[in-house]
C-alpha cells in the first residue's frame, strides 16, 4: 500500500489534534463565518479539499448551498410559467377554439428571448460562484491563469 492509498476501514472516525495560535483560530473564524462553516467544519474542509481527487465530491458550503437553492426555486417557477404559456398556446392552436393564439404567442416568445438572456447570466453566475468555491479549497484562488 502506498501513502496515498486509503486504507480499508477509511469511514472509520480518528479524532485529531492540532494546535494554532490565537491569530488562527481567529483567521479561521472570520473567514468561515460568512460560509457559514463553524471552525471544525472549516478547518475539516480545508484539509478534505487537499485530499480530494475528484471534483464529483464537491460539497458547497452552507452559504453557498442555500443560493444555489433560491436560484433552483426561482428556474423552477420560471418552467412552470412556460408550461402553462405553452398549455394556452396549445388550447388556442386548436380548431374549435376561440382563443387567438397570435396575441397568446407574441408576448410569450418576447418573455422566453428576455428569459434566455436572464438565464444565461444565472448560469454564468452560478459557474462563477461554484468555481470561486473550488478555487478558494483548491488553493487555486488568486493562482495566475493559464
Amino acid at each position: 500500500m502506498t501513502n496515498l492509498e486509503v486504507p480499508p476501514h477509511s469511514d472509520e472516525q480518528v479524532r485529531v489534534t492540532v494546535r494554532l495560535n490565537r491569530r488562527e483560530i481567529e483567521a479561521i473564524d472570520i473567514v468561515g463565518a460568512p460560509l457559514g462553516l463553524s471552525r471544525n467544519e472549516w478547518i475539516k474542509r480545508a484539509l478534505r479539499w487537499q485530499l480530494w481527487d475528484k471534483a464529483a465530491q464537491l460539497r458547497l458550503c452552507p452559504a453557498m448551498k442555500e443560493e444555489v437553492g433560491k436560484v433552483r426555486k426561482q428556474i423552477l417557477l420560471i418552467g412552470r410559467n412556460i408550461n402553462q404559456a405553452v398549455h394556452a398556446m396549445n388550447a388556442a392552436n386548436q380548431p374549435e377554439s376561440s382563443l387567438d393564439i397570435a396575441r397568446i404567442a407574441e408576448p410569450f416568445l418576447e418573455t422566453c428571448a428576455d428569459l434566455k438572456i436572464v438565464l444565461h447570466a444565472t448560469r454564468r453566475s452560478l459557474s462563477a460562484y461554484v468555481g470561486g468555491e473550488v478555487a478558494y479549497w483548491t488553493g487555486a484562488f488568486g493562482a495566475p491563469r493559464a
